[in-house]
């Protein structure tokens, strides 16, 4: 069958049989009236082979793309003498247009130099009108067809084979980025248990002294090994959350006994803000005491000696917020945005730690549904919110 540009366009074949041939849409782009009625015809029901199909037909190169970009074809037959076609440059034009459409062109004569020209220009095969035959044309569709097919795969395993490289290389970096963090955070406590275990071995020091240093040490690097274990459960969607009812005066005189110590020997002062009735949680209690504790952590060692850090807990729009505020050095605004980013702290500020004591914290919060809330002034401080909502 054969339609003109004009006539309304025919609705997509239905989904088709194992027994009954996929018919084909072929745009056939040709100005002379009779010569698309001969290639037409080639198209028509033929019973042994499976190129039967419908032809449009457009007499313009406008056109042409015009229906590139409404409707799906199997194929283009692009006639090289097409007044407006612009030869060649017609063929990189239709190719732009569609380009998962394979273009066929069609020459007056043979000619193998043009021939291997229309192929560089984006052509997958070179016709002769009056000719070829309809055999030879619909070998060349199937094929043409059938190549397009596979330079797409070829295209999409290229795609798919960058993007795992570049994913492995993003790996590769992770390791060597993790590798280098836990080989100098863990440098200090194996250095610690070493020279103590050696003063006990030798008898140099007071074995009460120096073995409370092993255990200290100890749980220091047990730490930073949780820590990256954490972060590559957050990471892998698997942080598991175990949900028991407790107060948050009870999670912050937790905090307050975990770090007023560290607080006194820092010469900062860590406040705790009572509150004035009971407020429930419903939580992984152990979860939110280490997401805190991080926002706790962090707030004394980036305060100066002589400043403030206050924690304090309230409720309002249906959850529970643990604020964190210092009196620090604060927070750049060009830094917010990469503050969750694993290992920026070691990176960017040479204090101590991982830097992943955020990246943990805010995992937990989103764990149970909840988030972060930061501000901060350069030279002020900065507030660190653990926003936990409310169980039904």
């Amino acid at each position: 069958m054969i339609t003109s540009s004009t006539d309304r366009a025919a609705p997509a074949a239905p989904p088709t049989t194992h027994d009954a041939p996929r018919r084909l849409r072929v745009l056939l782009v040709e100005h002379d009236a009779a010569d698309a009625a001969t290639i037409a015809g080639y198209f028509g029901d033929c019973a042994e082979c499976r190129s039967t199909g419908d032809v449009e037909r457009v007499s313009r190169m406008a056109q042409a793309c015009e229906r590139l970009a409404r409707l799906r074809f199997d194929v283009v037959l692009f006639d090289l003498s097409l007044p407006d076609g612009r030869g060649l440059a017609g063929v990189a034009t239709l190719v732009a247009a569609a380009p998962d459409v394979p273009v066929v062109v069609m020459a007056e004569a043979a000619d193998d130099a043009l021939a291997v020209a229309a192929v560089k220009a984006g052509a997958q095969d070179y016709l002769t009108k009056r000719q070829d035959d309809g055999r030879v044309v619909r070998h060349a569709v199937r094929h043409a067809i059938e190549r397009q097919r596979l330079r797409r795969e070829r295209e999409g395993l290229l795609v798919r084979e960058r993007e795992a490289r570049a994913a492995a290389e993003r790996a590769t970096r992770v390791r060597d980025e993790v590798l280098g963090m836990v080989s100098h955070d863990l440098r200090s406590p194996l250095t610690a248990i070493a020279v103590s275990g050696n003063a006990l071995l030798d008898g140099s020091g007071d074995p009460s002294v120096l073995a409370s240093a092993i255990v200290r040490s100890s749980e220091w690097a047990l730490r930073i090994i949780r820590d990256l274990l954490d972060v590559t459960a957050i990471e892998a969607g698997g942080l598991t959350i175990h949900r028991e009812p407790m107060t948050a005066q009870a999670i912050t005189e937790m905090l307050w006994s975990m770090f007023a110590p560290s607080a006194a020997g820092a010469g900062v002062t860590l406040v705790v803000e009572r509150t004035e009735s009971a407020l429930w949680v419903d939580a992984d209690v152990d979860r939110v005491v280490q997401a805190v504790g991080n926002l706790v952590g962090n707030a004394i060692k980036f305060t100066p000696r002589g400043g403030r850090v206050s924690l304090a807990v309230s409720r309002g729009d249906n959850a529970v917020r643990f604020r964190v505020e210092d009196t620090g050095c604060g927070i750049a605004p060009e830094n917010m945005p990469r503050l969750f980013d694993r290992f920026w702290q070691a990176h960017e500020t040479g204090r101590g730690g991982a830097g992943l004591g955020l990246v943990i914290a805010q995992g937990i919060a989103e764990g149970h549904g909840g988030r972060i809330e930061v501000e901060s002034r350069p030279g002020v401080g900065s507030t660190f919110t653990f926003v936990l909502p409310e169980q039904p």
